[in-house]
């Protein structure tokens, strides 16, 4: 099965200084299609969350917690493995679905770290540093969304013209 046509923006709108009147314009971002999992900011970002937990993984205390630190570990590998699932399976809907699971993934990782760091297994800085990139990669794989959603409505729209 292909890869789906996901034309992606490069991070966001820019604005251009020649507007009429002196006021800036938001014009839309450059879009890039996008034909590889690993080219996603959105997978790169899963994947430093997936290596600081596996860092985290090794201290002592969390180690001790078998159960705890493989809930963990699960849990950051199923970010990454869903975005690189749904962005493969070539379909848009399925690659939202995917991407709705792995934003749940990121929540799970969230408050797993909130237990571990109640029971002292790791420090709060671990769980401040931890939990921010958590949620930085939370942030990244909605905005990932959101571009495939208005990139869907673009294309309907074109097409209805």
């Amino acid at each position: 099965m292909s890869t789906p046509n996901l034309n992606v923006g490069d991070g966001g709108p820019a604005e251009s200084p020649d507007a009429p009147g002196g006021r800036k314009n938001v014009r839309e971002s450059t879009v890039v299609k996008i034909t590889r999992f690993e080219d996603l900011e959105a997978w790169k970002r899963a994947r430093k969350l997936v290596l600081a937990v596996y860092r985290a993984a090794e201290g002592a205390e969390l180690k001790a917690d078998g159960y705890l630190c493989e809930q963990l570990r699960r849990s950051a590998l199923t970010v990454l493995g869903l975005i690189a699932e749904g962005f493969e399976s070539g379909d848009r809907e399925q690659f939202l679905y995917a991407l709705s699971q792995a934003r749940g993934a990121a929540g799970e990782i969230r408050a797993q770290l909130y237990v571990a760091a109640d029971l002292g297994y790791i420090s709060e800085a671990e769980h401040r540093v931890l939990s921010a990139l958590a949620i930085d990669t939370t942030h990244m794989i909605t905005h990932l969304a959101r571009r495939l959603r208005h990139n869907a409505g673009a294309a309907a729209s074109q097409n209805q013209a």
